[in-house]
């Protein structure tokens, strides 16, 4: 289930990061483990599909634990009516709203966020932070009549067209 979601007017929250995490600006020896992070989450390789994500990002952010390694990403795109956020991947609710939060921060425009869960925790989430549901699209696929394994670390879509 995609559901998406508008904030006109975002509302920050003091969310903390757990211990020994922290979120950087995307390197691109980062690259190679953002790939796989996103294979595991969305159930299929998008290697091309995130070159040219990133380079069109307006912010890409990274997940570190306490000895460099990534754990989870986020994207956000500036598109001609909405700043887009997403794909986000994270290991735990915690560490996507936290990603989603450092996104959205210092951004005066409209928010769009396609996620693909309905969590609760993650709709009041989205909620409390001046998100209102706008539609509720369908998912389509193709050449498959189920979706493939994923392992519920993607919080965020990239966007409606892309998945």
């Amino acid at each position: 289930m995609i559901i998406g979601v508008i904030c006109n007017n975002h509302v920050s929250s003091n969310k903390l990061l757990s211990e020994g995490l922290k979120v950087e600006e995307f390197i691109e020896g980062d690259f190679e483990k953002v790939v796989e992070l996103d294979r595991n989450a969305f159930g299929d390789s998008r290697r091309k599909f995130l070159v040219n994500r990133i380079n069109q990002s307006h912010q890409c952010l990274v997940l570190r634990d306490e000895i460099g390694k990534v754990l989870g990403y986020g994207l956000s795109i500036l598109g001609p009516v909405n700043l887009i956020i997403g794909p986000i991947v994270a290991p735990d609710y915690n560490t996507a709203t936290y990603l989603i939060n450092q996104l959205a921060l210092n951004y005066s425009g409209k928010l769009r966020i396609d996620t693909v869960t309905d969590d609760e925790m993650i709709m009041k989430f989205l909620r409390d932070s001046g998100f209102e549901k706008v539609g509720q699209p369908p998912i389509m696929i193709i050449n498959s009549d189920k979706m493939p394994l994923r392992n519920n670390n993607l919080y965020a879509i990239a966007a409606q067209i892309f998945g």
